[in-house]
């Protein structure tokens, strides 16, 4: 009987029913980390990002009891992401099988420079795009000499609040 109130002690040391008890029917209480944006590295449109996992307690009365949390959508810290955006959600279940969940996004930044522009008769060769870190070559055809430098890389100026792709000469 659910809602039986008593028990006895049978002959063998045993309870002869279980009693009722107070079902924990509260979600655990998990937070995850807030938007990580991250850029990109050097020559790639990847980034190896990290942070620390969400932790979660169950209230029981006046304790915080830890309660397991799992990966259940998108990456562990510490892989590499590709550009764009990636949600991470984390999942906390207690002994009651109450669940909470939480999420953020991890978000890979690409930095590139602008285009180089050049003239007629002019030679430009960028094997690597316009990402930071590649290098981009200049030559002119035959008869017309180059004027300046011959080469330029794609660097990354970090005074102002947001990283921004600059040529290099």
């Amino acid at each position: 009987d659910q809602n039986k109130i008593s028990t006895s002690c049978t002959s063998n040391g045993e309870w002869d029913s279980r009693l009722t008890r107070c079902k924990d029917i509260r979600r655990p209480i998990i937070s995850c980390p807030e938007d990580i944006i991250a850029f990109a590295e050097r020559n790639t449109e990847t980034a190896d990002v990290t942070w620390d996992e969400p932790t979660a307690v169950d209230k029981i009365e006046s304790f915080d009891v830890p309660v397991p949390v799992r990966l259940t959508e998108g990456s562990p810290p510490g892989s590499t992401f590709s550009r764009g955006q990636h949600l991470i959600k984390y999942t906390a279940t207690d002994a009651d099988l109450n669940e909470a969940t939480c999420s953020f996004r991890v978000v890979v930044q690409v930095i590139t420079c602008p285009p180089i522009r050049y003239t007629l008769k002019a030679q430009l060769s960028c094997p690597n795009g316009y990402v930071y870190g590649s290098t981009c070559t200049f030559g002119c055809e035959t008869g017309y000499p180059v004027v300046g430098p011959t080469s330029f890389s794609c660097e990354i100026d970090n005074t102002s609040n947001e990283p921004v792709g600059y040529w290099d000469r």
